[in-house]
């Protein structure tokens, strides 16, 4: 997908002050880790989004 980590970092900041995402750190190895994973708001919000792009599929198909 491409991006670099200055801005992949930039855009998971956005998600987890939005409560999308939430991080967690560790230690593995003596080095630090950081975990990322989706919040209940998260989970909810990208099943909506995909259950639209269904929908716009449907639709756009049943137009032809």
């Amino acid at each position: 997908m491409g991006g670099t980590d200055g801005s992949i970092y930039s855009h998971i900041q956005k998600l987890i002050k939005a409560g999308y995402i939430e991080q967690q750190k560790s230690i593995f190895k003596d080095r630090q880790q950081t975990q990322y994973s989706l919040t209940e708001k998260g989970k909810s919000t990208f099943k909506k989004y995909i259950y639209f792009l269904e929908n716009m599929l449907k639709t756009k198909r049943g137009r032809k």
